[in-house]
Formats: C-alpha cells, sequence, structure tokens
C-alpha cells in the first residue's frame, strides 16, 4: 500500500509538488545556471553527439584538458518532462573535468510534443546507443554513472528498473537522483499533468516504485532540506524500495537548499552529492 503522503491530490497535491510555487526566486537559478553553463563552455570544449531528427534528442559530451579516466557522468536535467534545455546544465560538468572525468548532458523530446513513454524510451535509446557504439568514441568508456534533477532523477532512476534498463546492465556504475520523482501518481491531480497527459496505467508503468530494481549498482538520493514533506517521503520510500531488494542505496538531505539550490549544491566540490559520485568513479580515475 502506498503511503499517504503519495496518494493525495487537488490543491495539497500542488502544494506538495509544484517547486517553481515554493520557490518564487527559481528564475534567477535559472538564469544563474545559463550563464555559468556559457562560462564554461568558454573553457572547455564541447561536443554533440547522436543528434536524431528531434532537435532536443542528443548527447552533449564535455571534455576535460587532460583526460584521466575512462568512466563517464551523464547527467538528465529536471523541467517536469516539459522544459529546460540541456545548455542550461554544463556548469556541473566543472568538478568533473577539473578531474580529468569526461562529463555528458542527456537531451530528450518534451512534453506534450511526446508522451511519457516515448520520452522515457528516447533516454533509454540514447544511452542504450552510447553503450553499444562506445568503442568509436574519441574516448575509452568502461562506465557510465548516471544523475538526474528532479523529473531527470526519476529518469536516471527508471533506467535502473526492469523493463527499462535490460542493455544497460553492464553499462552503469551508479545512479544519483537528486530531488528526485518516483511515484507519479500524485502528479495526476496537478497542472503539470496537463502537458503529461499521464493516466493511471501510464503512471504505474513509469514509477520506479512499483517496479523491481534490475541493477544492483550504489543508487543515492539526496534532497533538499527545505523541500516540501512529499519530496522527502519520495526519496526515502524509494530508497527503502531499493534496499530490501539488497540494492546498496544511500540516503540525505543537503543542508539549507531548496529544489533548486539542491543543484548548486551538487555543483560543489566538497559537497556530499559531488564527493559520493566522484567517490563512485574514482578508484577508476586514479
Amino acid at each position: 500500500m502506498l503511503d499517504p503522503l503519495l496518494r493525495i491530490s487537488g490543491e495539497e497535491a500542488c502544494q506538495q509538488y509544484m517547486a517553481r510555487r515554493a520557490v518564487p526566486e527559481h528564475p534567477q537559478f535559472f538564469e544563474r545556471w545559463a550563464a555559468r553553463s556559457e562560462t564554461l563552455r568558454q573553457e572547455y570544449r564541447r561536443q554533440r553527439l547522436m543528434q536524431s531528427d528531434n532537435p532536443r534528442e542528443f548527447i552533449d559530451l564535455y571534455w576535460p584538458k587532460s583526460l584521466s579516466s575512462d568512466q563517464l557522468h551523464l547527467f538528465i536535467h529536471g523541467g517536469y518532462w516539459q522544459s529546460q534545455h540541456p545548455d542550461s546544465f554544463g556548469f556541473l560538468a566543472r568538478p568533473f573535468l577539473e578531474r580529468g572525468i569526461p562529463f555528458a548532458v542527456m537531451g530528450y523530446p518534451l512534453c506534450p510534443d511526446v508522451s511519457m513513454v516515448e520520452l522515457a524510451q528516447s533516454v533509454q535509446r540514447r544511452l542504450s546507443r552510447l553503450w553499444r557504439e562506445r568503442l568509436s568514441l574519441p574516448l575509452e568508456v568502461n562506465r557510465i554513472h548516471l544523475s538526474g534533477h528532479s523529473a531527470g532523477g526519476h529518469l536516471a532512476a527508471l533506467m535502473g528498473c526492469q523493463g527499462w534498463g535490460g542493455e544497460l546492465v553492464d553499462a552503469v556504475g551508479s545512479i544519483l537522483s537528486l530531488s528526485g520523482l518516483f511515484e507519479l501518481s500524485p502528479l495526476m491531480h496537478t497542472p503539470i499533468n496537463d502537458a503529461l497527459r499521464l493516466h493511471s496505467d501510464q503512471a504505474r508503468e513509469l514509477s520506479p516504485l512499483r517496479l523491481k530494481a534490475l541493477l544492483s549498482i550504489p543508487h543515492a538520493m539526496v534532497v533538499g532540506e527545505r523541500e516540501s514533506v512529499a519530496f522527502h517521503r519520495q526519496s526515502d520510500i524509494f530508497s527503502h524500495h531499493l534496499q530490501i531488494q539488497g540494492i546498496p542505496c544511500e540516503r540525505w538531505d543537503a543542508e539549507g537548499c531548496n529544489h533548486f539550490s539542491v543543484l548548486d549544491n551538487f555543483a560543489e566540490p566538497n559537497s556530499a552529492s559531488q564527493r559520493w559520485a566522484l567517490q563512485q568513479m574514482l578508484p577508476a580515475a586514479g
């Protein structure tokens, strides 16, 4: 039986899940992320890979100035599956690039131009293709480590579940979800669903909390200390869901952070989330 906080609807669901409403200054975060990403692109090389006919379906690869790792960290952006662009998230690459670790940002088509199922399938295809074609890349990739924020945290977690991660069993080394969503049914009762067009069967199919884990790899769930109770419960319950299946999973709060500053925290070299992500790769990175 689902936790009562994951079964809410109406205005309560809006209050719990509409993160922009809770952080009125959220446009300032978006502007700062875009500016920091543009600055990084002036310092480091970006290469766009695997562009499809859909202009939003691609992977941006950021190159360190001196490559010292055969691991790749790949970030999946948020925006409630209906907004944002990978260009705004290049700033997250800096602490990885400074350690010689290549960094990538996933692009994917947005709702309502595609359905949620089609969106998730797009992410799955890009990752599977990246893994299949890794030997043709101008760098060695022995593992892909996933992270994602909000909707991206959901997509990263989904790729570790049965029905979605079958082609990624040998590919993915770890999954880090920042303010992720793992049970989607409450969103059906909010304006967020105007673009997603989720119904109950789709919400079940796309909710990692309803699926069995496939990848027995390290997971971490991070939520901003100042986020809503429902966001905390989503990560609490999903981390337990993984642990009872024998999947190693850590769970903590980012002190003083809201739904957006948790991403700034991830970009800080000494933050717990950054240290965790690097720890999954540093043995191979030397």
